[in-house]
């Protein structure tokens, strides 16, 4: 797969790259993108159908990702303690499914502006996050709808599973001109459901298993390469002894 690595500003990659002005145009071929001790501010021209894999750590990044007409992004990203925002904008019948997630153990926020800036466009923006510490998460996620951008779907799903009784936040909002569109979100903070929890234990599993099996699976369930769900599991790993649920 392609991959570029974005490391203390510096970025490299195994493919010929173009960047013009901080502007990367990818189209086609799928990317594995590696952010480490980074605060960048870049912009994506999306192409056709493509995927973008991407992990963070220790890095602040302000991204936008423009989707060209008739064109699907599927992005997959994991935060490992991290603050950042993101714009996306969607052109005519241009489609991105976004699945986040991410461990948070500082104080940390994450804005995501999604523009249907054309008809026929959706959006479907899925944000998980686990809180470990008394520190805050806040998620504010914005979904604009034109009133020119008729039978387009924005769908938002978020939550957050806390360690503690921390001071945690979802502000879905969807903001909307138009009558001809379907829009829905949802959002949920708080602990890992009791049933789940009593269903491991009643297969002889104990409850700190338990919980560490239910936290692996909200965070990688809507990731979709090896590479980045052991990234993902090996974060989890090294900061479970001192941070147990």
């Amino acid at each position: 797969m392609n991959k570029i690595v974005v490391e203390k500003n510096k970025i490299s990659s195994n493919f010929p790259l173009k960047i013009d002005n901080f502007n990367i145009n990818l189209e086609n071929n799928d990317v594995f993108i590696i952010y480490k001790d980074s605060n960048c501010n870049f912009k994506f021209n999306i192409k056709n159908d493509l995927k973008i894999y991407e992990y963070y750590t220790n890095s602040t990044c302000y991204n936008t990702y423009n989707l060209d007409n008739n064109s699907n992004l599927t992005l997959n990203r994991f935060c490992f303690d991290c603050s950042f925002k993101t714009d996306i904008n969607l052109s005519y019948k241009s489609n991105i499914l976004y699945k986040y997630a991410c461990i948070s153990l500082n104080d940390n926020n994450y804005i995501i502006n999604v523009y249907h800036n054309d008809k026929d466009t959706t959006s479907k923006v899925v944000n998980y996050g686990i809180n470990f510490t008394d520190k805050k998460l806040d998620f504010l996620i914005n979904s604009y709808v034109k009133k020119e951008s008729i039978n387009s779907n924005a769908i938002q799903d978020s939550k957050i599973i806390l360690k503690r009784n921390g001071n945690s936040s979802i502000k879905p909002n969807l903001i909307i001109d138009n009558n001809e569109i379907s829009s829905s979100h949802s959002a949920y903070i708080g602990n890992f459901k009791s049933s789940e929890i009593f269903y491991l234990q009643s297969r002889g599993i104990s409850y700190d298993k338990a919980i560490k099996l239910l936290a692996k699976s909200f965070l990688t369930s809507n990731m979709e390469i090896d590479e980045l769900i052991n990234l993902i599991l090996d974060d989890l790993d090294r900061i479970w002894g001192g941070c147990n649920l």
